[in-house]
């Protein structure tokens, strides 16, 4: 998760834009208005992503005392798959199929009864699977207009990166080497150079002899 598990992989953002006078009961607004839905079985539905509390899974609620302290706001991105594995659904579709085969009398099974035996056996699976569930937590300070999500994934950063922006209508940019140079007012010869360098030229160089 990240900010209350002592996790340290981080990905640093700056938010630009301004914040309304009336914080608080906005950001809550907005969070619940994109907050994590629940996955029905009984629909086709594969995949949810959405806002909860950094306290609780599955809350929703977004109370101020879960959400801000002190100086930063906190949240947690909240993504549920449900879906059958297919090598599972594979092994249960072949015993369903021979006892749809023999049930009926037949040689074999033509396309349209092979598709509804699919169907119903997705189905009838999906009510009896729990979600995958995977979080990861956001701290956002406000007064430094900084923001760090708990992840290094580029699939969980392009996920946060789409859900943040569509939810709060503000910018962020990741804070990269780049970034923070290009944000100092280097000049284009400078920035130019740097964007030919091998990225590990911007680490730091290890202390004590390590």
């Amino acid at each position: 998760m990240g900010v209350l598990s002592g996790s340290v992989t981080t990905t640093s953002y700056r938010v630009g834009g301004e914040l309304p006078d009336n914080m608080k009961e906005r950001l809550q607004s907005l969070l619940k208005a994109y907050s994590f839905r629940p996955i029905e079985p009984t629909s086709d539905v594969k995949e949810s992503v959405g806002w909860v509390s950094t306290h609780d899974p599955f809350d929703t609620d977004f109370l101020v005392d879960d959400v801000f302290w002190g100086e930063y706001i906190l949240f947690t991105l909240r993504k549920d798959t449900l879906q059958v594995s297919p090598a599972v659904f594979k092994i249960y579709l072949a015993k369903r199929l021979e006892e749809i085969r023999v049930e009926l009398g037949l040689e074999r099974l033509n396309k349209g009864q092979k598709d509804n035996a699919k169907e119903m056996l997705e189905a009838e699976l999906r009510r009896k699977i729990l979600p995958s569930i995977q979080l990861v937590d956001v701290a956002w300070s406000h007064t430094r207009s900084e923001l760090w999500l708990f992840s290094g994934s580029a699939a969980v950063r392009s996920r946060f990166e789409e859900l943040f922006t569509k939810t709060f209508k503000l910018p962020i940019v990741a804070r990269n080497a780049y970034s923070i140079m290009e944000n100092a007012g280097l000049d284009d010869d400078v920035l130019n150079a740097a964007a030919q360098r091998e990225p590990s030229t911007f680490a730091l160089a290890p202390q004590g002899g390590y």
